[in-house]
């Protein structure tokens, strides 16, 4: 068995320690490439000494290639013509025909190799395909490419969709097999056997297809807490593209209620998800954890989630009666509260702190990165009130928003210095002076400083500093989880499927397979997807992603340092900084409905005069 809740106190001190130094500590990228490491192909760097590679494809002009022929031409009198069968080419792939004037001896040479195992595909299109996907594009972006470097345009647009079909299959079937690595290198992880069944930590996060909650399509995304890599996805989708086209023919019902039974019953209906498009990550929540055991033999029993997936997945592995009992019970009824300032509610509450063999009830942490985020919203709102208790503005105050009473109270302007610092901490190492002159016998004066707060401040701060230092929300947050992971392999999965474009499901799918390989075991991920295409990769690919590896590598491992983060916060203040100059100076330059005509004091000047612009016109018309 394996619980975050039985591992608190270890995991906080872990990060404590790691905190203080942490150039000391590997990346979470460092740490997965090196894992998935062992099983992928040995990435070669680039070097003059194998400079001689033969396999692959080059960028080449025909005209040097016809001159370079002619140029090793034998026969006396005679020349090398060259010319391109035109009915022989297909996409990217071209035929030409060498032939000697005198002899006429000649060769035929394709500009590609076909794809292994089918003579009427060629590899230069399958691999166009391939890497025009990888980077978000499609056949019109591939047609433009071709344009500019006046080549033959790609394949039909029907044939690329024949190579996206390809595509999609190739790449979700090796990542099935990459996911499965993945649960196994949870195991060594944690040092246990193939036939246990573990209660593991996870991140759990939705992403859509548009923005604004109106998408077709939603994917969701399993991330192990302990190794960082996705342990499972699925795709849901409220559209078959299929069915939209088939609607056409509904006025014969009879022919079109036989097609709809038969395309359901076929499997190939790309509908898998009836509800609203916010609802999908509910949905998506709960065929993920529902499958968790068959698939890993894992019980998602730790989620770090920021939705109202949890509720649909709370109970899945099986609760005990008082869990049923009180979590399906009105959070404000009088026998709901009644328990909770009972015996029994501590006695289930110390039960269930650690594993619970009689109750798999799934516990929801709170990401770290999303409690100053309430702190930030709900200061906002503050900031919306029109006056304090002394009828002053709101507004316009800059406060530091930080979830401690100690902070709160050190920093308002309180008269009485024992009430203002009540809260701070004691001893010589307190960062509160009050209190360290206190431990030291000293009396250094404490001077207000520009950040301090007037005390009718206290009044909107206490109870939403209350709020968000709740005993349930910390305890959620003391593993110190959060869902960045999931955040980051979300944009991997737009970066290509892009939101702004309408794309159907095989793009969404195959975007989320490959992103997910991406994060998982790097750039080189994709040289499975290349063998099962029957497009492997040679020297260039395997260097290629050699080289990008290691440079993601490089930067993950820079960017988790502490200087660096220091760094990166000084020059985000110093910008918000210079921005805030810059405004000052310029004054209002673009506000919403500010530059109406009759709200602008420019230097056009509105007529005065009552006659219009019509009569003003025929009256100088007379004159003249």
């Amino acid at each position: 068995m394996h619980s975050y809740k039985s591992q608190q106190n270890a995991i906080t001190q872990d990060r404590v320690i790691n905190n203080e130094d942490l150039v000391t500590v590997k990346s979470t990228s460092a740490r997965k490439l090196e894992n998935a490491s062992s099983e992928l192909p040995q990435t070669p760097e680039f070097t003059r000494q194998n400079s001689q590679e033969k396999d692959g494809y080059r960028i080449v002009y025909i005209e040097n290639i016809r001159k370079a022929v002619e140029m090793m031409h034998k026969c006396k009198n005679g020349t090398i013509i060259t010319c391109e069968d035109a009915s022989k080419r297909a996409g990217l792939s071209s035929s030409y025909y060498f032939e000697c004037t005198k002899c006429r001896q000649g060769v035929d040479m394709d500009t590609s190799k076909p794809v292994e195992g089918k003579a009427c595909s060629f590899d230069v299109n399958r691999r166009t395909n391939f890497a025009m996907g990888e980077l978000g594009l499609g056949r019109e972006a591939l047609a433009t490419i071709c344009e500019i470097l006046n080549m033959p345009p790609p394949v039909s647009d029907s044939a690329y969709q024949k190579h996206n079909r390809s595509v999609n299959l190739a790449t979700r079937k090796v990542l099935e097999e990459r996911l499965n690595d993945a649960g196994h290198r949870v195991r060594t992880f944690l040092q246990k056997d193939d036939a246990e069944i573990l209660d593991v930590a996870v991140s759990f996060d939705g992403t859509w297809s548009k923005r604004g909650f109106t998408a077709n399509y939603g994917v969701g995304i399993v991330i192990s807490a302990d190794t960082g890599e996705v342990l499972d996805y699925v795709v849901l989708s409220k559209v078959c593209e299929l069915c939209k086209a088939a609607e056409k023919h509904k006025s014969n019902r009879d022919k079109y209620q036989e097609w709809k039974d038969a395309h359901a019953a076929s499997g190939l209906c790309q509908k898998n998800y009836n509800g609203s498009s916010p609802a999908m990550e509910k949905e998506a929540a709960r065929i993920l954890w529902s499958r968790s055991v068959e698939k890993h033999k894992f019980r998602y029993i730790d989620m770090v989630c920021d939705s109202k997936a949890y509720g649909e997945v709370w109970d899945i592995y099986g609760v005990c009666d008082d869990c049923e009992k009180y979590e399906n019970m009105d959070k404000q009824s009088a026998e709901y509260q009644k328990w909770l300032k009972s015996k029994a509610h501590a006695n289930w509450e110390r039960e269930h702190s650690t594993s619970n063999e009689n109750c798999h009830r799934v516990s929801k942490l709170d990401c770290v990165g999303h409690v100053p985020k309430r702190m930030g919203k709900n200061l906002i709102a503050l900031s919306g009130k029109s006056k304090l208790a002394d009828g002053k503005p709101v507004g316009g105050r800059n406060i530091m928003a930080m979830p401690l009473d100690g902070v709160l109270y050190h920093s308002v302007k309180i008269v009485d210095e024992k009430k203002r610092h009540q809260y701070c901490p004691d001893g010589e190492g307190s960062w509160c002076s009050f209190k360290r002159d206190k431990a030291v016998g000293t009396n250094t004066p404490f001077l207000d400083k520009s950040h301090h707060l007037d005390p009718v401040f206290l009044e909107f701060l206490i109870p939403l500093f209350d709020r968000l230092s709740e005993k349930k929300l910390l305890k959620r947050c003391l593993p110190g989880l959060s869902q960045n992971a999931n955040e980051s392999v979300n944009s991997l999965v737009w970066n290509r499927c892009p939101k702004h474009r309408n794309r159907g499901i095989k793009y969404v799918e195959t975007a989320a397979a490959s992103a997910i390989m991406q994060f998982n075991i790097g750039a080189a991920g994709r040289h499975g997807v290349m063998k099962e295409l029957e497009i492997s990769g040679g020297y260039y690919t395997k260097a290629g992603s050699g080289k990008k590896n290691k440079k993601r590598v490089k930067q993950a491992n820079a960017r988790a340092q502490k200087k660096f983060k220091e760094a990166r916060q000084k020059i985000r203040q110093a910008k918000l900084v210079e921005e805030a100059r810059l405004k000052a100076l310029e004054g209002v330059t673009y506000q919403s409905a500010a530059f109406n005509e009759d709200n602008f004091n420019g230097s056009r000047k509105r007529k005065t005069d009552k006659t219009t612009p019509k009569e003003g016109k025929s009256k100088q018309t007379r004159k003249e």
